[in-house]
Order: structure tokens, then C-alpha cells, then sequence
């Protein structure tokens, strides 16, 4: 059977960290501020809904958009009953290498068809014997998440406001300008990983700012969004719009674009004040500016214009400097997702069901657990149950995260709480604490594609705390056949 790796026979490895280098891109127009969400290029034709017919969609979207969050996402639940295949119609298999794991995730993920990309999905760690039967693809979407959203990867960083990750401005300068080479097949590879972990019922540690999750779901931002993604911006432009004179501040109606992208590729040949079709121009030194009007760096912002130049700066950072990213990105989850099944929720709500509940909820782990072997006559009353359970009352929101990924392969709890983990197939599956003979093992052993942890029957909680501290201190994962 499947099994983690036994702590006392494991090998110290070090999980690479992918680095996506240099490649060549296409430099399309940009798109509009009001433009349409990308239909999937691979979806096979279908004829045009009628007035009437489109009509009456739209009304039951603001029906179900009137529901409260539970009654939303069993309507979401059964859009996309419509568009996902059954276990039995087969699986698309994906085989990645642990050292190339987000080098061959995107290669993968991106070749999909649209039928492969609503198929249950099995992943294969290559040169590993484990099987997946649900645990190895939860770990392959947090490994993979985690790699791509890793701001050394120079496609998202963090903002400063809310705390979420937004596009970087530098990744989707022209890769001539020195823009990331590769932004946008990263940001469609983003979206396709978050469509379908919600077509596969999958939390993920997406933690975007929420005016990203709102873009994706077309809403129109507002001036305080610009909060979220950097605080001091925003006051900043509070205090240009009220001050009495701002002729001195020596502002002009242009913005500086620091070229920080590690990859990159910036043409060293291109001369000071060479322009491209989207406006960027090479400036002095290591970065690359954008006139917010023609000809805005000559145009001085005065008592009259300020406003002016208040908005049109805020359309800069919020909207224009990441609306390639954000078309990509948009394009990859509507590759796996029907284009309004989405619409119905607000950016809260779409991180709440995207990325789960943020804290690790004891009482609700408790309340839907079962037990097995020694453990499942007295249940929770069991002296080692009740040890493990005051262990885990002991441990940090982060060790409470690390030892969930070590059970069930991921670190985030599903948005309706632990009765809501599940298989690989979509069947439900509740946590389970099995028995294990102090004779056998003396530490904790998990079956991530079961949800189960086998536990040993300490004769002590001292006893049973170091076993914790044990798993704690090992690399949450790899699988092994026992």
C-alpha cells in the first residue's frame, strides 16, 4: 500500500526550486481596458446562444450571484457537473521530474486539449514509486504553485497592502525592453493550475490580492483598490489631489518602469528615447518609461491637471501596467471553466473557494475525523486520540498547515471545512486516524491519497509529541512504497 516515507529511512534532499530562463515571446497589441475575457482556443465550436436564451442566462447568473456563498458554490458544483468528465471516461496522466518541476508542468499543462484539461488528472513524480491515487496530485499542485508564484521567478511579487501577490510590472514590459521572455506562457499556466483545481475540487496557497481575483471576474476597480496593491502609492495621490500647490513637486504626466525582471532580457542596443507600440520608451539608467499622455513627460502636472494626472496614474498601476498578464491569466482558466461559471462570486468569495479557509480549524479537523483498528471503539475518547488532539492544540497556524500537507498532501483546508476533503476520483473521503503498533513504527506514518494518518499507540503523550516534532522536522514531500 501507499505510504510516506518512513522518517527514520528518509534521505536529506533538497527540492529544487524551478527557474523558467529565457525564451522568445510575441509582442501583441495590448489589450483594452474593457476588453472580453479570451474564450478557450482548444473549446470546440458551438453555435451562439439565442436572444432568449441569453437573456434567460443572465438572469439565472444574478439569481445564483444573489445566493449565500454555500448555496453558490453547490449552484457552481453543478455547472460544472455539465463540462467535467467522469473518472470512468479515463484520466490524463502528467509524469514531472521533481528537479524540472516547473519547467515540465508548464510544457505538460500547457499542451492539454480542452477535453484533457476537464478529465480527472493523475501525477507521476518520475524515478517514484509512489501511485497517485489523489495524494500525489495535491502535492503536485502546491509544489507547482508554490514554484510559479515564487517571486524569483520574476512573473508575481508582493503587495505590499493586502499581503496577496499581484503581477509584476517589470515581467510584462516588451521582453525587448527587458520584460520576462516567458511572462505569458507563465500567467496562462497560472490560470489553467487554478481552473482546474476548482474543476478538481482542489485548495491551492494562491494567495493573490484581491483586485486580481476581481479582474478575473471582470468588476470594475475602484480608486481604493490601489490600497491593496501599494499603500503609500495611494496616499500619495490622496495628498496630490488635495494640495494647494503642486507646481513645485517638478511631476510630469509620465511613469518610470524599473526593468528588475531576473530574466530579463533587455536590449542593450536599444537607444535612449526609442519607443515601442505600447508606449514605453528606453530612458537613462536601468529602467524604461511610459508617458500617461502623448508626449507626457514634457507636460508638467499643475493645479489644473493634477486630477488628471491622478486618475490616469492609477490607471497605470492598476489596470494598464497588468492587462497582458491578466488577459493570459484569463485565458488559462477559461480554457477549463465555462466563461461566466465564475461570475457569480466576489473576490472574496473566489479566494475563499480558490485557496480554502486560511487557518487550520482544530474543532472542525475533530468533528470530522474518523477512527480505525485499536482507535475506532472509544474514538475520541481513546487516550492516544485525545493526546494527538491536544498536541495539535499546542502547534502553530504553520506546523498545523505542515502536518495537514503531511496527511493529505495539501496545506489548505477545502472552503466548506474538513468534511469536504476528497479522492482523486471527486468521492469524499474524511480524515481517518488508524492504529498502529508501538512494535511497528514509532512515528507517524500518512496515506495522503486516503487522507489517513496511521498513528502510532503511545504509551505517553511526551511520547507522542516527539513523534510530532519528528514529522514536523522532515520534508512534507515524496512517497515511498512500504
Amino acid at each position: 500500500h501507499l505510504g510516506r516515507k518512513d522518517p527514520r529511512r528518509r534521505r536529506r534532499r533538497r527540492r529544487p526550486r524551478n527557474r523558467m530562463g529565457h525564451g522568445t515571446d510575441s509582442e501583441d497589441d495590448e489589450p483594452n481596458e474593457q476588453q472580453q475575457l479570451p474564450p478557450p482556443d482548444t473549446a470546440p465550436p458551438v453555435p451562439p446562444p439565442t436572444a432568449d436564451e441569453a437573456r434567460e442566462r443572465a438572469r439565472e447568473l444574478d439569481r445564483a450571484a444573489a445566493l449565500p456563498f454555500r448555496e453558490k458554490y453547490l449552484w457552481l458544483e453543478r455547472e460544472l457537473d455539465a463540462v467535467r468528465f467522469a473518472p470512468s471516461d479515463g484520466y490524463v496522466r502528467l509524469e514531472v521530474r521533481r528537479s524540472c518541476l516547473l519547467e515540465d508542468s508548464v510544457q505538460q499543462l500547457l499542451a492539454l486539449d480542452s477535453k484533457a484539461l476537464r478529465q480527472w488528472m493523475r501525477v507521476q513524480f518520475a524515478d517514484e514509486p509512489g501511485i497517485d491515487v489523489g495524494g500525489l496530485e495535491r502535492e503536485w499542485f502546491s509544489l507547482a504553485i508554490e514554484a510559479v508564484l515564487d517571486p524569483q521567478v520574476g512573473v508575481f511579487r508582493p503587495s505590499p497592502g493586502d499581503g496577496g501577490l499581484r503581477f509584476d510590472p517589470a515581467a510584462s514590459l516588451p521582453p525587448r525592453l527587458g520584460g520576462h521572455p516567458r511572462a505569458r506562457e507563465l500567467y496562462e499556466f497560472v490560470g489553467r493550475l487554478v481552473g482546474k483545481a476548482v474543476l478538481e475540487r482542489i485548495t491551492l496557497d494562491a494567495p493573490l490580492s484581491l483586485p486580481v481575483y476581481a479582474q478575473l471576474l471582470g468588476r470594475v476597480l475602484e480608486f481604493d483598490d490601489l490600497d491593496c496593491l501599494d499603500p503609500e502609492l495611494c496616499r500619495n495621490l490622496r495628498w496630490v489631489a488635495r494640495a494647494d500647490d503642486v507646481d513645485a513637486l517638478g511631476l510630469d504626466f509620465s511613469v518610470a518602469v524599473p526593468r528588475t525582471c531576473p530574466f530579463g532580457g533587455a536590449d542593450t542596443t536599444a537607444e535612449a528615447g526609442e519607443r515601442n507600440a505600447l508606449g514605453y520608451r528606453v530612458a537613462e539608467g536601468n529602467v524604461v518609461v511610459r508617458d500617461l499622455v502623448e508626449n507626457g513627460a514634457s507636460i508638467d502636472v499643475t493645479n489644473e491637471n493634477k486630477r488628471d494626472y491622478c486618475r490616469r496614474l492609477w490607471k497605470h498601476h492598476v489596470v494598464e501596467a497588468g492587462a497582458d498578464a491578466l488577459w493570459h491569466l484569463a485565458r488559462g482558466v477559461y480554457a477549463v471553466l465555462p466563461p461566466d461559471a465564475l461570475s457569480v462570486f466576489d473576490a472574496h468569495e473566489l479566494e475563499l473557494l480558490l485557496c480554502g479557509a486560511r487557518r487550520v480549524d482544530v474543532d472542525d479537523w475533530l468533528a470530522h475525523t474518523e477512527y480505525s483498528g485499536e482507535y475506532r471503539r472509544r474514538g475520541a475518547q481513546h487516550p492516544v486520540i485525545k493526546w494527538w488532539w491536544r498536541a495539535l492544540r499546542t502547534l502553530s497556524d504553520a506546523d498545523r498547515s505542515k502536518l495537514l500537507q503531511f496527511c493529505t498532501g495539501s496545506a489548505r483546508v477545502p472552503c466548506h471545512g474538513f468534511k469536504a476533503l476528497q479522492r482523486n476520483d471527486g468521492r469524499f473521503q474524511r480524515f481517518c486516524i488508524q492504529s498502529l503498533p508501538r512494535n511497528e513504527l514509532r512515528f507517524p506514518k500518512a496515506h495522503t491519497c486516503f487522507n489517513r494518518i496511521d498513528l502510532p499507540l503511545y504509551s505517553s503523550y511526551a511520547e507522542l509529541e516527539a513523534g510530532l516534532k519528528v514529522v514536523l522536522a522532515m520534508e512534507a514531500t515524496g512517497f515511498t512504497m512500504d
